[in-house]
């Protein structure tokens, strides 16, 4: 098992371990060609509940059109709706200016997702998405 570097590995790890935890194949759902962390409904959470509105509740979320909704009652199901920087989801308040990016972290989690897919049992992959093309 190999470790993840860079600004974004400690949140994105989080995030897939939670995701692991209550979405077990939450991996296989995401469409990578797809996804977009600044777009509600491309990121990795709008993608999971916009798939299936009514995972992990009883009711399903209706979708805004924009996606918001999938989003924020997403992360309010996973129970990081006042943390979803902390795993990942959203861009953190704390990182510095150029640090922090929309591309960087979708560039981040697209490799992340794409080396869980071409290995299921690696749990954690190497960050190196500063070359990745978008």
């Amino acid at each position: 098992m190999s470790t993840m570097s860079g600004p974004y590995a400690a949140v994105i790890q989080r995030g897939m371990a939670l995701l692991d935890e209550q979405v077990p194949d939450w991996w296989q759902r995401i469409r990578v060609d797809r996804l977009m962390l600044e777009d509600c409904k491309n990121c990795v959470v709008g993608q999971l509940f916009g798939a299936d509105p009514s995972l992990l509740g009883t009711a399903p979320i209706a979708d805004d059109g924009d996606g918001f909704d999938l989003f924020a009652e997403g992360v309010e199901r996973l129970g990081i709706e006042d943390d979803d920087h902390l795993y990942g989801f959203n861009l953190s308040p704390y990182l510095g200016d150029g640090e922090g990016t929309w591309l960087g972290l979708t560039r981040a989690w697209r490799q992340a997702i794409r080396a869980r897919q071409a290995d299921p049992s690696a749990g954690e992959v190497i960050e190196s998405a500063a070359s990745e093309e978008i």
